[in-house]
């Protein structure tokens, strides 16, 4: 039988996407006057993007919880949360909740249900579409069963609030609440 590996990378790249991570993660958390000029200077620089390729794997796990992290922070802030949207970053947000890291006590996944709540929270309904269209709505359904201890389950109960009181005049949300 035939294995896929992932290609070598040089250790010095590592470090790298990791301390450029954490940098991010940083300026993103960061809340003080200066936090939504800084948000907003992070999406026009088009720092989203890379941020949410290294949710797509093939990075340390230290590497993906600060890239994770800062993509919740950033998606305080309505041009990040644009952003992410139109970089597809919700079908990846629901991956990194239902994936290899579902069950109590992730971090990855408590960040990701966090990230969904802040794009259904946004004031635009293309933004909580995306989120249902990504399978939203069943996964942060599904991290429910975790119980109120867990980070993870209050996020997704935070994110489903924020998706059903929202604006669905079009009803188009209905069918996946039935």
């Amino acid at each position: 039988s035939s294995t896929t590996t992932a290609p070598a990378r040089h250790a010095g790249a590592d470090t790298f996407l990791l301390e450029w991570a954490e940098t991010m993660q940083r300026l993103a958390s960061q809340c003080d006057e200066r936090a939504e000029a800084r948000r907003t200077a992070i999406a026009d620089a088009g720092g989203i993007p890379p941020l949410l390729g290294l949710l797509r794997g093939g990075v340390a796990a230290q590497t993906l919880l600060a890239a994770i992290d800062a993509i919740a922070w950033l998606t305080l802030n309505e041009r990040c949360i644009e952003s992410v949207r139109r970089a597809r970053g919700a079908q990846l947000l629901v991956r990194c909740l239902t994936g290899r890291f579902k069950g109590s006590g992730s971090e990855v996944a408590a960040h990701a249900a966090r990230a969904l709540g802040n794009l259904a929270a946004s004031p635009s309904f293309a933004n909580r579409k995306a989120v249902q269209d990504a399978g939203g709505i069943k996964a942060l359904v599904s991290v429910l069963a975790e119980g109120p201890a867990s980070n993870t389950a209050n996020g997704a109960a935070v994110a489903l609030c924020n998706l059903l009181s929202g604006d669905m005049h079009d009803g188009s949300l209905d069918s996946d609440v039935h």
